[in-house]
């Protein structure tokens, strides 16, 4: 009789382990359960599983578009909790704080070293509570973070996880103007043959650095990256001009006609086939609108690629300037800063120093 009751007794006990086994594979960890060896009644112990909970003081914080530093006090940074428990009672461990994202929206911190950006964060020995700050940067997108925590006497590892949200700022480019620089702007090519000595041989070309700040309505830096075009019409000009002075271009009027909320544009002296206007020149007004030639129809009259038609505003007569780029160059596109500036570089031969040219930059919707 008592042999059977030991059986009976063991086969209780396997059938509490594996229906423990069973619930155990259901959540986030799987526990380790331990049968004593001692003892003829073949005893069974456990351990209590380990509990992970993070949390956040802010789960949704606005981009960093002015790059400030890590500060638990802005609206930019979130501070992160982690508890870890074990039957109800912090569980002394190391916790291990990682962040996921597809995109780079933000870095990890820890609270007494906030000038070392991680994406993982390793708190030893703690008592069973960390902390850690989250950092927004200028991109919106969200950030997963996961914390986790080992029970060393059974390797059972437990993870909990979060997602913060960073949402971007709206500042839709609506102005912008040239700037410079002017201080050390031109700097002379260099060929990339030089001498033995490594003496520099010049190229016979210079180039300006050109920069142009973009603001949104409220005079605000438009959003970073906001990508900048750039074009250059350097030419034709007229025959007699450069270099004795610095240039006029050939195809030029005040009395040019754009066809409101339309593609065709007239000037009564355009001459624009005698001068060869063609496809793909720019059609420059006064004013800053640039648009690009699709068709030269007659001697007065010309129509622009439908991707840009004239505005409603388009005034009745205008001064406008048709040409291309002949003799420079201008790298583009270009991208915005934290401040709003783009800039690029202009280089053109030495040849053509102090010649006119109309630079244009412009960024979508203006």
């Amino acid at each position: 009789m008592r042999l059977l009751i030991s059986r009976l007794k063991g086969l209780t006990e396997l059938f509490v382990l594996t229906l423990l086994l069973m619930v155990g594979a259901g959540g986030n960890a799987v526990a380790g359960w331990y049968t004593s060896p001692e003892g003829s009644d073949g005893g069974f112990t456990g351990r209590p599983l380990i509990t992970v909970e993070i949390s956040a003081d802010k789960t949704s914080v606005p981009v960093n578009l002015a790059g400030l530093a890590p500060n638990p006090a802005l609206p930019y940074a979130s501070t992160i909790t982690v508890v870890v428990k074990q039957d109800g009672r912090l569980f002394p461990t190391s916790i291990t704080v990682s962040k996921s994202t597809t995109i780079d929206v933000g870095s990890l911190f820890q609270l007494d070293a906030l000038d070392n950006p991680l994406r993982q964060v390793v708190l030893s020995g703690t008592d069973g509570t960390g902390l850690v700050l989250f950092n927004a940067n200028t991109t919106p997108g969200e950030v997963i973070i996961t914390a986790t925590a080992q029970d060393p006497n059974t390797s059972q590892t437990v993870s909990a996880s979060l997602k913060i949200t960073v949402v971007g700022e709206s500042r839709p480019a609506t102005s912008m103007m040239f700037t410079g620089p002017y201080v050390n702007a031109v700097f002379a090519g260099e060929s990339r043959f030089g001498t033995a000595a490594g003496t520099p041989i010049q190229d016979g070309n210079y180039s300006r650095v050109v920069s142009v700040l973009v603001t949104d309505a409220n005079g605000n830096p438009t959003y970073p990256n906001t990508q900048v075009n750039f074009y250059m019409i350097d030419g034709p000009l007229t025959l007699d001009s450069y270099p004795n002075n610095p240039g006029a271009f050939l195809v030029a009027g005040n009395n040019g006609v754009p066809q409101v909320n339309g593609l065709n544009f007239n000037a009564a002296s355009g001459q624009f086939l005698t001068k060869g206007v063609r496809p793909l020149d720019r059609l420059i007004l006064d004013g800053g609108q640039m648009h690009t030639v699709q068709t030269v129809t007659s001697e007065t009259s010309l129509g622009i690629q439908s991707i840009k038609p004239f505005g409603a505003d388009s005034r009745s007569t205008i001064p406008y300037v048709i040409g291309r780029a002949n003799n420079a160059t201008i790298l583009s596109p270009s991208f915005t800063n934290l401040s709003g500036v783009a800039d690029t570089i202009v280089t053109y031969p030495v040849s053509r120093v102090g010649q006119t040219a109309i630079l244009v930059a412009c960024v979508a919707g203006l």
